[in-house]
């Protein structure tokens, strides 16, 4: 899986496309992150056909509030589907903000309104220690 931004295709969209479409047929997908955050070249993120899409958080935040921003959200939900993409909303800090993207279709969802991120703990041994910073 390769994740790029949104931004970066704007930047390097042709010379990125060529490469893409290499590492595609080798069998790595793509993931577009921060989609919404410039929209600046949307033809191009349907000329890449990505597998997995994020919504950004300047798109999700208070989107249950905010008509334009849910219209936007629901577009998105309508490309992933016609599309075969994966919509998943970033950064969602609010309970209000969960329900409208949950009832606006968003799937998959990620941020603070979730739950805080937790060590992970394997096979009930105690959690690694935290890397040291540098």
């Amino acid at each position: 899986m390769l994740e790029i931004t949104e931004h970066a295709i704007a930047e390097r969209g042709d010379l990125l496309s060529e490469e893409l479409r290499k590492l595609r047929s080798a069998g790595v997908r793509l993931a577009i992150d921060d989609l919404a955050r410039s929209c600046s070249n949307l033809l191009q993120v349907i000329e890449l056909s990505p597998d997995i899409i994020k919504l950004d958080r300047s798109l999700v935040t208070e989107i249950d509030a905010h008509p334009p921003r849910r219209a936007l959200a629901a577009a998105a939900v309508f490309f992933a589907a016609e599309s075969g993409a994966v919509l998943i909303a970033e950064d969602i800090e609010t309970e209000a903000e969960l329900r409208t993207l949950r009832k606006l279709g968003v799937q998959r969802v990620q941020g603070w309104a979730l739950g805080r991120p937790e060590r992970l703990e394997r096979n009930g041994a105690a959690p690694a220690p935290a890397p040291s910073p540098g």
